[in-house]
């Protein structure tokens, strides 16, 4: 199977899906799962989960989109996790801290006060991000991405 290619192939024992395969995740889905837990992106390294539980925290479609499109990060205190932009950081943490032009910082520490950070490809975090809003059926918002992700290509 290509990547980015649909997948009809179901576990003959759970009847879950096996939908998409992207080069850093892929999408399951479980018809007897809960609504918000039918379709499932699995990565495919720690850093890349971070991101995705980031996206999936914050929860507001709408919040995500306009932080991206405005290179703003966001945090969620509840879960400790979020993203930071390199425009986020002030004086201080510049001099402590160091996001290259063109990345994020993702985080997810579940709940716990610290845990690692990860510095990704901005670019990866917004086809994440992108394709959470398509899972969602949030189209309007994923087109939004993609023209910014069109914008961001170097």
């Amino acid at each position: 199977m290509k990547l980015g290619e649909n997948a009809d192939c179901f576990d003959n024992y759970s009847r879950v899906k096996f939908i998409k395969m992207y080069s850093s995740i892929r999408v399951i889905y479980n018809p007897n799962a809960q609504e918000e837990f039918k379709y499932t992106v699995i990565p495919s390294s720690a850093k890349l989960k971070a991101a995705i539980d980031a996206i999936r925290n914050l929860r507001s479609c709408d919040q995500l989109t306009e932080y991206a499109i405005l290179r703003h990060g966001y945090g969620n205190t509840d879960s400790m996790s979020g993203v930071v932009y390199p425009t986020d950081l002030d004086e201080f943490d510049r001099l402590t801290e160091y996001i290259p032009e063109h990345n994020v910082k993702v985080y997810a520490w579940y709940g716990e006060s610290t845990g690692p950070d990860y510095v990704i490809p901005e670019n990866q975090y917004l086809s994440l991000l992108r394709e959470y809003l398509l899972l969602h059926r949030e189209h309007d918002h994923a087109i939004r991405i993609e023209s910014l992700l069109r914008q961001t290509e170097h």
